[in-house]
This record gives structure tokens, C-alpha cells and sequence, in this order.
């Protein structure tokens, strides 16, 4: 039967994910990922990826991950800093899941010799060399906020993480609803101030007097009153 080159194009990739995949490492397909799950809090790198396949060999090649997701209809590749043996993973359409040590190392091409210490990526030259590179690895856990309930997807750069409902000390008052914090390039979250600008001082004859949130440049208290014998 007469075959194409294109066809035999196809069959020869075909043939050789097969053979990546399931060859000497004899890798399961449906033991090494879980459907609709995603982990929880962990995402330190997320980036539009070509496939499932491409998301692992980056995966891979990254000193800090253990384990990533995969979103299929917006191709969005989640590489994480846990495993999922030590952190939450939930259920979420659409996503799958996987631990990096199910997969061959292989799959990471010209990396896959290459052992790259922590904050560092393993990446390929234009020239076809694998080096060892600085890697952004995010920016850990968002500062803490007394009571708050705090929702972020993850720490890579740029995420944000959502703070609602926190309380403050005794004699101060919540200024917002909802307030966030960035994950930004230098690794840190970006700064919480202002939370509790609103307090009270307490005059024991004449009540107590509020004052407004933000900075005390932004605003000025002037108080009257008139001494008496006992309080002057």
C-alpha cells in the first residue's frame, strides 16, 4: 500500500511520543495524571503551553517543580512547588494533574543530563546547548491579615491574592471590603498598609471621636475643649 511522506510524517511523530512515553519507562498515560483536579495555592510559574507534553518537559526542567496542572481549552500550564503527596488538590473542569516523578526525564530533550541547583532552570542555547539559568520561583505564601480570609491561585509573578473580612485591634476599624496584594518581579508581595487606618480616642467625659482611614498626612485634628480644676 503506497504511504505519503506526509503521512509517513505523522506516523514516525506518532510513533515516536509513543515510544518516549511508553518505551523503557513503560509510563502508564492514565496512572501518571488525574482529571479535573488542580492543586491549591502551590502554582510558582504559569504560561500559555503548546501541550500536556511540552507543559511536563518544562516541568522538568525546572529545579523547583514537582508536580504541574494542564488546563486543555485555554492551554494554560501550572508548574508547581509541592507534590501532590503534601499539598491540597481540588476539583476544578477541565484540569489535570500531575507529580513530575512519574515522568521520564527524557522527555526535557537536551536537559535531561543536566542537573540544575535550586532558583536555577535548566533552558537550551540558540546554539543547542543546555545551561543552567536563573528562574523567577515566585514569591511563597501572601503576608498574613488577623482573621482574613485570603483566596490566591498561587505565588508566580503577578499573582493576586484577595483579603475580605479581617478584623483589626481594639479601637481601630477595617477602612475596605476587600483589599490585594501582587506578586511581583523582585519576588515579594506587594506591601498591606492602611488596613486599619480608623481609630477612636477615648475622652471619659466627653465620648469618643472618630477618625478617617489613610494616612494621618491626608488629614488634620484640631480638638477643643476647656480645662477644669480636676483635669488640667
Amino acid at each position: 500500500m503506497h504511504m505519503s511522506s506526509n503521512h509517513s510524517k505523522y506516523v514516525f511523530i506518532i510513533f515516536g511520543i509513543i515510544k518516549l512515553l511508553h518505551g523503557d519507562n513503560c509510563l502508564d498515560m492514565d496512572s501518571v495524571f488525574q482529571r479535573d483536579k488542580y492543586m491549591e495555592h502551590q502554582v510558582f510559574r504559569k504560561f500559555w503551553s503548546q501541550s500536556l507534553y511540552n507543559c511536563a518537559s518544562e516541568c522538568l526542567m525546572s529545579s523547583a517543580c514537582l508536580s504541574f496542572g494542564f488546563e486543555h481549552k485555554t492551554r494554560t500550564c501550572l508548574l508547581n512547588d509541592n507534590s501532590g503527596d503534601t499539598a491540597n488538590i481540588l476539583f476544578r473542569t477541565g484540569f489535570l494533574f500531575s507529580d513530575i516523578q512519574h515522568w521520564p526525564k527524557s522527555l526535557s530533550g537536551r536537559c535531561a543530563q543536566m542537573v540544575c541547583h535550586n532558583t536555577t532552570r535548566c533552558e537550551v542555547t540558540r546554539l543547542g546547548l543546555a545551561r543552567c539559568a536563573p528562574e523567577f520561583q515566585g514569591c511563597g505564601h501572601p503576608p498574613q491579615v488577623t482573621d482574613a480570609d485570603i483566596k490566591y491561585d498561587g505565588h508566580y509573578q503577578g499573582a493576586v491574592a484577595t483579603y475580605s473580612r479581617y478584623t483589626c485591634d481594639p479601637d481601630f476599624r477595617a477602612c475596605y471590603n476587600n483589599v490585594t496584594s501582587t506578586c511581583q518581579s523582585s519576588g515579594l508581595w506587594e506591601s498591606l498598609v492602611g488596613l486599619c487606618g480608623q481609630s477612636r480616642w477615648h475622652d471619659p467625659i466627653q465620648g469618643k471621636y472618630s477618625f478617617p482611614c489613610g494616612p494621618s498626612s491626608s488629614f488634620r485634628l484640631i480638638i477643643h475643649g476647656i480645662p477644669t480644676e480636676a483635669k488640667k
